[in-house]
């Protein structure tokens, strides 16, 4: 005489790896090392951790309102990032110059008249004939 249990639709290992296979994964070890959060500062008052200047100063706007931000103490620890000259979207058409807006092409244009050297020399002088109205299209 069997019982009135109800049979289970799904064992613990398939609902296991459904729960699995909808975590974000990926990235390898790299991506693991990128997404880490680097504690640089630390409210001086209460000892919080804080990645960034700016959370640190949210934090004090909150947490310590009567006193007074302490900038010149953090900004020793701020990294500063290299600024890019070219923005990385214009990286490639500087490169091909190819699919290249009109002010970008000039710009190129500019750049790349600025970087040759000249040698007055050699340079081809191309006259046309016929008074000046250009060149003949017969």
């Amino acid at each position: 005489m069997g019982g009135k249990a109800k049979p289970k639709k799904h064992t613990a290992a398939e609902l296991n790896a459904k729960a699995a296979a909808h975590k974000p994964q990926g990235g390898g070890s790299a991506g693991m090392a990128e997404r880490t959060i680097k504690i640089k500062f630390t409210c001086e008052v209460c000892k919080a951790q804080m990645p960034s200047i700016t959370n640190l100063r949210v934090h004090y706007e909150a947490k310590h309102p009567k006193d007074a931000f302490p900038e010149e103490q953090y900004c020793q620890q701020v990294e500063t990032k290299e600024k890019v000259a070219v923005h990385h979207n214009q990286m490639a058409t500087i490169k091909s110059n190819k699919n290249a807006s009109k002010s970008v092409r000039d710009k190129v244009k500019a750049i790349q008249q600025e970087a040759a050297v000249v040698d007055e020399a050699k340079r081809k002088v191309y006259t046309h004939t016929a008074a000046g109205r250009g060149p003949s299209t017969l």
